[in-house]
């Protein structure tokens, strides 16, 4: 269906054009997961749709409340919940979950009540792994070998306290 939209000579003129309908919009996200096991993320989704981050968010969003299709990270979000929970009440402050993806951080969730809002973090989002005392965290345990592989090129420092 979505090779159908992509030929159909009102959306050749404006390629960034809106698909007029919601279900025209879903069919497009839905065929970038061609097989069971397709990671991508959000902004993979939005460029390669050309539908806007928002869009793309709340349609996404949908589908995986309905359950046709799933969060990577779900699982680990979900085991590590309680323990987030019980870090940021017993030390006060706002406690992140992550993963490294390349050389950034992807955060899975983000714990501590009203000062998290303080942070500039957000669930969802992304920094560079060597830029935040997490990412550093999670490098330090990597060897050499996984650093080099990460970070293909000088890694930039961006404050007085970036490891460059």
């Amino acid at each position: 269906m979505t090779s159908a939209l992509r030929l159909d000579p009102r959306y050749e003129a404006d390629r960034h054009a809106l698909p007029p309908s919601m279900m025209e919009r879903v069919t497009l996200i839905m065929d970038l997961f061609e097989r069971p096991q397709t990671h991508l993320t959000l902004e993979v989704v939005s460029r390669r749709t050309h539908l806007p981050r928002s869009t793309t968010h709340r349609i996404l969003d949908q589908l995986v409340r309905l359950d046709w299709l799933h969060h990577r990270h779900s699982t680990l979000r979900a085991a590590a919940a309680p323990q987030l929970l019980d870090l940021a009440v017993r030390t006060k402050m706002v406690v992140h979950l992550a993963v490294l993806d390349g050389p950034e951080i992807y955060y899975l969730d983000k714990v501590g009540g009203r000062a998290a809002v303080d942070i500039p973090s957000r669930v969802g989002g992304r920094a560079v792994a060597h830029c935040t005392g997490l990412g550093k965290a999670m490098l330090a345990w990597l060897s050499p070998e996984e650093i080099d592989a990460r970070y293909q090129k000088a890694m930039e420092c961006r404050t007085s306290h970036s490891i460059g």
